[in-house]
This record gives structure tokens, C-alpha cells and sequence, in this order.
């Protein structure tokens, strides 16, 4: 009997934080959406994938992954042809590169593929990061590399082709002060930012 309770209770709890997302695609007036997140949790990520066929209904058309360096791009348009070891090549890259939940942004992006989304790789190459500011932990206010990567995303999807893209990324990256400013200095493009971890 707990858990039938439990399992109710956390039906809702999805369902709520669906039609929140649910709003924010619907309310957003802007063509970048930021859905922030906490790369460790999973659940808010799989409740962000299922609300990906609801972003396509409302104009979206491409999913923008922080997780991929710009320069990997072939691996997602590899992996949206079906290609040959595709699949597994997006994997290992992951696996190696991002080191969270490899399983749950495979999903994701699986995801993605089968309601015909575009994927957009925004990352900084890592071998291009300036070296970091000689204080640990970095604030994020002073960070050089995170200033760096913002900097190249923002100029990835000032260039990129999409009607409406909702990127997948860390939530300090979403706050205003941080990747939404430095599309507005890139081509003064507006965004408008979600943070899963709060739904």
C-alpha cells in the first residue's frame, strides 16, 4: 500500500513538472529555449526527454546538446542517419568525454531522433579552453573557460539553422548573466531559460 502511494504521489509530482514545461514551450516567445540542469539528475532529464514530442509540436525542431564539442558534430549527424557504429561511436564519446549518466543522454537523444528533431553540438573543443583562473573551487563569475565556452555557443547558434532549438545544459550556463548575455552580445539574439532542477 506505501508503495502504490508513493508511486501516485511521484505520477503527479511528473505530471506537474510536465506542464510546466508544457507551459514554457507554449508561453516562451523567443526562438533559443535554455532548459538548465544538473548533469547528476537523471529523472529531471527523462522527464526533459519525454517533453521533447510537446517542443515539436509547439514550432521546435532542434535539440542543442552542451554535452558535444561543436567540432564532434559528424558524430550526431552520423548517428541521425543511422549510420553504421553510430550509435556506439556517440556512446564511447560520451562515456569518455561527459563521464555522467551516459545511458540517460543516450536516451535522450535517442530520444530526440525519433520524433525527427535536429541535433545541435554547441560545446567549446576542450584542446581550445584558455587556461583557468588560479583559484579553487572557480566561481563561476570569474571563470575563464566557462566564459570561453559561452562565448562559442552562443556563436554556434547565432550561425546555426533552426526554426526553434531548446538546449540541454548545465544551470549555471542558463542564468542571464552567463550564456543568454553572451548570445545577446553575439548577434543579439533573446532567449529564455528553464531550470529543470526546480520543477
Amino acid at each position: 500500500m506505501k508503495r502504490y502511494f508513493l508511486a501516485i504521489i511521484m505520477l503527479i509530482s511528473f505530471s506537474s513538472i510536465a506542464k510546466d514545461l508544457s507551459s514554457f514551450y507554449l508561453e516562451s516567445r523567443t526562438r533559443i529555449l535554455l532548459a538548465g540542469e544538473r548533469h547528476i539528475n537523471d529523472q529531471a532529464r527523462d522527464i526533459f526527454s519525454e517533453s521533447l514530442e510537446d517542443f515539436k509540436r509547439r514550432g521546435g525542431d532542434t535539440l542543442g546538446l552542451e554535452m558535444v564539442e561543436s567540432h564532434k558534430q559528424f558524430l550526431l549527424d552520423n548517428f541521425l542517419q543511422k549510420r553504421e557504429n553510430s550509435e556506439f561511436k556517440l556512446y564511447e564519446y560520451l562515456r569518455v568525454r561527459w563521464q555522467y549518466n551516459t545511458e540517460n543522454y543516450m536516451k535522450l537523444i535517442t530520444r530526440a531522433r525519433s520524433l525527427d528533431l535536429k541535433l545541435l553540438a554547441i560545446d567549446l573543443d576542450k584542446r581550445k579552453r584558455p587556461a583557468e583562473t588560479a583559484l579553487y573551487p572557480v566561481p563561476p563569475e570569474i571563470s575563464k573557460v566557462r566564459a570561453a565556452r559561452e562565448a562559442h555557443m552562443a556563436k554556434v547558434l547565432c550561425q546555426a539553422e533552426f526554426q526553434r532549438i531548446v538546449i540541454i545544459i548545465g544551470s549555471f550556463h542558463a542564468l542571464d548573466k552567463f550564456l543568454p548575455t553572451a548570445l545577446r552580445k553575439e548577434c543579439y539574439a533573446e532567449s529564455e531559460s528553464i531550470n529543470l532542477s526546480k520543477l
